[in-house]
């Protein structure tokens, strides 16, 4: 029997060769993929939430994107509504095929909350190579959605294909979002000589403003607070008298602040403080956590202090049974209107108030509602509007926005597609969810510049932005096959 022994010399020469069979295959694949240079993006994303602490204003926002751009001299026109629309060129080869766009808001009061959606469409613009690109920063003063509204046309060419971003606490895609609207309800303001005498100034301040949607119940609001205080002070049966309103109001964004005057007999003070004590502890016990900088106080007003006029009895009950009828909150399927689609517990629309204010003769209450569909924004608009003629109230929309619905399902497929084959060189299952939204996007008022384009909106969470951002650049480098 002769022994056959185990040749070690060519053993190695074997694994040496899958060894760099390997090393050829993955520095192929990676050598083709767009990969985000994550230092770079880390910088741009942290450079984003250190400026939001100090830049004041929109116009300030704007500024600082358009030095950045000529820093990176970057080919841009900024137009009348304040958006700046970057051009880049088209890779050689690549000049016929569909332009893309990268739509992202800017606002100065939400530019922290922004920042993977602003880092993302930042690093495109700086990087980006392949299909012709345009990198669109458009100014949403005010949650308004303005510059979405009056973008001019040749940002969005015929035929482009439009990725809406915004930051999420979870990243998916979507080519459906809710309706929008914006209305002020006005009672008739009149004042009275005060008969009280005893007041407490009210300060509800610190509150973070932000997009109204699904931190709705979770989120400090003044004018909420304010209507538990009017009914709590309607049910005591008891004298008072209000005076000296004043919300911080951010547009179609959370008010960030309230102060107010209440007053009181002084023989219910103590019964009024001691409530306001408890109210001023539950808010903190609230909201402290998630909200550190926002708080609940009061003083009590010395005689001098005390305000000569106040709202009429009439005026007070108006604003009282208005904040009261209106229901500020989340509207859920139940059980027996869930669908397949539609979950039992799932929004179908939002009511948020966003605004009280003292308006010469008036009081105008300003509420925010988004819906699923126009049939969803008609119940629940018309439910606000049953309420205001209860009060007397007088009606206007200031704003509305249609629901948004894409007829191109391929897209977001092939996005999911290149999401999983650019960042499977992580080792993980990456996959990205497509899913329809739960609030307004300006998706919509896109689609209205350009009827030709296609349009989707990508959501991106902080966890994997650099995932995103290497979807969105394999995309443009239409390197990668997807069938």
């Amino acid at each position: 029997m002769t022994e056959k022994k185990h040749n070690n010399k060519t053993t190695a020469i074997v694994v040496l060769v899958a060894a760099v069979a390997v090393g050829l295959i993955g520095y192929y694949k990676t050598g083709r993929l767009r990969l985000v240079d994550k230092s770079d993006y880390k910088t741009i994303y942290n450079n984003i939430v250190a400026a939001a602490a100090t830049t004041k204003s929109d116009n300030a926002e704007l500024k600082s994107l358009q030095k950045w751009a000529d820093k990176k001299k970057l080919d841009y026109v900024t137009d009348s509504s304040g958006n700046m629309i970057v051009t880049v060129a088209a890779a050689s080869g690549k000049e016929d095929q569909p332009t893309t766009v990268i739509a992202v808001e800017y606002n100065s009061k939400t530019m922290e909350t922004d920042a993977s959606s602003l880092a993302t469409a930042k690093y495109i613009a700086a990087n980006g190579s392949g299909t012709p690109l345009k990198v669109v920063f458009l100014n949403d003063s005010e949650n308004l959605h303005s510059g979405a509204e009056n973008l001019i046309p040749s940002a969005i060419p015929d035929n482009s294909n439009v990725f809406f971003l915004d930051s999420g606490s979870s990243s998916y895609i979507s080519t459906s979002s809710f309706a929008g609207q914006l209305t002020t309800f006005s009672v008739d303001k009149t004042t009275q000589s005060r008969t009280c005498d005893s007041a407490v100034k009210i300060t509800i301040k610190g509150c973070t403003t932000g997009d109204p949607r699904t931190s709705m119940g979770s989120q400090p609001n003044p004018v909420d607070s304010l209507s538990t205080l009017l009914t709590y002070l309607k049910g005591k049966s008891v004298p008072y008298e209000i005076s000296e309103l004043k919300v911080g109001s951010n547009g179609n964004m959370y008010p960030d602040s309230m102060t107010v005057t209440v007053l009181v007999n002084s023989y219910t003070l103590t019964d009024l403080t001691t409530y306001l004590d408890k109210r001023s502890e539950s808010f903190k016990k609230t909201y402290s956590d998630d909200y550190p900088d926002s708080s609940y106080t009061y003083e009590i007003l010395d005689d001098a202090s005390l305000p000569s006029t106040v709202y009429s009895s009439s005026t007070t009950d108006s604003m009282t049974n208005l904040l009261f009828t209106i229901a500020s909150g989340v509207y859920r399927f139940d059980k027996s209107e869930a669908t397949d689609e539609h979950k039992e517990g799932d929004p179908y629309a939002y009511n948020c108030f966003t605004d009280l204010k003292d308006s010469g003769d008036t009081m105008k209450l300003t509420v925010s509602t988004s819906a699923l569909s126009s049939v969803y924004m008609d119940q629940v608009a018309g439910e606000n509007e049953a309420a205001a003629k209860l009060n007397n109230a007088d009606i206007n929309v200031e704003k509305q926005y249609a629901a948004f619905s894409g007829n191109d399902t391929s897209i977001p497929l092939e996005l999911a597609n290149i999401y999983t084959k650019t960042n499977a060189i992580t080792g993980k299952d990456m996959t990205i969810q497509v899913k329809d939204d739960t609030y307004v996007t300006p998706c919509s008022l896109l689609g209205d510049v350009n009827g030709t384009a296609t349009i989707v909106h990508i959501c991106i969470a902080e966890d994997n932005n650099t995932y995103i951002a290497n979807m969105l650049m394999n995309y443009i480098a239409q390197n990668i096959q997807t069938n």
